[in-house]
């Protein structure tokens, strides 16, 4: 598996590889970095078959990026692989999810693909 730190701060940063199986996504990812972070995600998808998205330095990001990783997921999910987020910060981010019909109102999960916006280790709320 391999590393793939996507910085937006800095577009030079995009496609640094070293151990493990992640995809970082840092600051702020919005559709002016969707190309990039679609090519990450393709070549994580090709390579590798345990995918984890790390979201820890992720501050914002928009429905362009969110569209990106439910893709990557299906494509995941129809290889065979598997596909995750880590490290899903709250605040903002949250509220984005919760803004983008992603998660309930109340901000927790309440279905599997709800849960998958609050990482691997989520629990799926009862009605």
């Amino acid at each position: 598996m391999t590393e793939t730190n996507l910085s937006t701060a800095n577009p030079d940063s995009a496609a640094r590889r070293g151990p493990g199986g992640t995809v970082r996504l840092e600051d702020y990812s919005g559709i002016k970095d969707a190309a990039r972070i679609a090519n990450v995600l393709r070549t994580a998808l090709q390579e590798a078959d345990a995918i984890e998205v790390d979201l820890a330095a992720l501050t914002e990001f928009d429905v362009s990026i969110a569209q990106l990783l439910v893709a990557a997921r299906k494509s995941a999910v129809t290889q065979g692989k598997t596909f995750e987020l880590n490290n899903v910060p709250g605040g903002s981010i949250r509220a984005a999810l919760i803004g983008l019909g992603l998660l309930g109102t109340d901000g927790e999960a309440h279905g599997q693909d709800e849960a998958f916006w609050l990482g691997a280790d989520a629990e799926v709320q009862a009605a």
